[in-house]
């Protein structure tokens, strides 16, 4: 058997990413997956969440509360759940959870339990992509205190590899694990049908015309390194020069309230909708025009690539992951990337030039959607992380 332990109140990135991959990898590898999470109850009630989501893909799971800000009774029930069930592997998704399934195995170790007899990885899902003083505390001791004790230490890209050898991880276990998803592929026609819809629904649900408008997005907790900021500046100088625009916010996050603020002293609040969380929002990617992500710091983001099965382009911040996913090259302009950093006056040129140019963004959406299909397939991730296991 073999365990995927999350700490997540809300279905995100690692839970799209992972779970509706494991039933088939299940039935390849011939062993039975289970899916663990860490509810912390005293955030979020809907802790439960990510288990009902693993349930409704047919996989067995367990829910272990945390109460307070650590919880030792967890350590144990993660522990007691090892010895009952002795999975062959578990695998930890992210900080908390990572930093919890150590601790469990210490207390393996110290009563005399084989811990040999499993095999312990993580994965980290973005490095940079951190924000708040106790967050960082957190990635601090899990990157120099535990890392080295899994037996694989799986990152979504490539420079996160690079930071992890550099502070003396043994690269044999430090392994890249591209993310990769497998979505409807949308074809023109369909694409077209589908926009019609959606903006059909978005319009009774925001109460916003949508006729004849660029609609782009963006889809990001709202949190200081996912950059809202600067896209409503950028938003702000872009407004003196073109109004034929919309831009809907999906997200939710310490910052709505200030963004909220800020959008009405900007004069947005007719063009910039702050839409709260979506269940579903791979569904809704062929309603964008274009999908942006300018956060300085990030994995490798699953709405990109949800995004690309659309056949819906991206303006996006060449960090992280970003960058394997949109390569460097000759190319650049035809993947509408944008520098690391950029600046207001940049993300409002960039926007403006794709807003203007239909055929454009179609030529942008078909390449970036060949791109996905063919190297970031969730086929790719999940033998990518088959050939892994079988390693153990």
């Amino acid at each position: 058997m073999i365990v995927h332990l999350f700490n997540s109140s809300l279905v995100s990135g690692p839970e799209t990413l992972v779970i509706p991959a494991l039933p088939s990898l299940a039935h390849e590898m011939n062993v039975e997956f289970q899916v663990w999470n860490l509810a912390e109850v005293r955030k979020n009630e809907a802790a439960k969440t990510p288990l009902v989501y693993a349930a409704s893909f047919g996989l067995k799971t367990l829910e272990i509360s945390i109460r307070g800000r650590f919880d030792k009774n967890a350590i144990h029930r993660i522990a007691d759940s090892i010895v009952l069930h002795s999975p062959t592997i578990i695998h930890a998704h992210d900080v908390k959870a990572s930093i919890y399934l150590l601790l469990a195995k210490l207390k393996l170790k110290l009563l005399g339990h084989s811990i040999a007899r499993h095999k312990w990885v993580t994965t980290h899902h973005g490095i940079h992509a951190r924000n708040g003083k106790l967050v960082r505390i957190y990635e601090w001791i899990y990157r120099f205190v535990f890392l080295p004790f899994f037996d694989r230490a799986l990152v979504v890209c490539a420079s996160d590899r690079t930071i992890l050898l550099k502070q003396g991880l043994d690269p044999k276990k430090v392994l890249v694990h591209l993310n990769g998803i497998d979505r409807d592929f949308i074809g023109e026609e369909k694409r077209a049908s589908l926009r019609t819809l959606i903006h059909k629904r978005w319009a009774e649900r925001f109460q916003v015309n949508f006729k004849d408008k660029v609609i782009f997005g963006i889809a990001a907790r709202l949190s200081p390194e996912k950059n809202h900021m600067l896209l409503l500046n950028a938003l702000r100088i872009l407004n003196k020069k073109n109004e034929n625009w919309l831009c809907l916010c999906f997200g939710v996050g310490g910052l709505e309230a200030e963004l909220q603020k800020i959008t009405e002293e900007f004069n947005l609040s007719a063009q910039v909708l702050w839409c709260g969380y979506e269940t579903n929002l791979s569904a809704a990617m062929p309603g964008f025009d274009l999908l942006v992500s300018i956060s300085i710091g990030e994995g490798l983001p699953i709405n990109l690539l949800e995004a690309g099965w659309a056949g819906t382009p991206v303006l996006a911040a060449r960090v992280d992951g970003v960058a394997d996913l949109l390569p460097e090259d000759d190319q650049t302009l035809l993947f509408s990337g944008v520098a690391p950093n950029p600046t207001a006056e940049q993300v409002a040129e960039r926007l403006e030039q794709l807003i203007d140019d239909d055929l454009l963004r179609k030529k942008l959406g078909l390449q970036f959607q060949m791109q996905v299909k063919n190297n970031f397939s969730g086929t790719n991730w999940k033998n990518r992380l088959k050939e892994i296991y079988q390693s153990l």
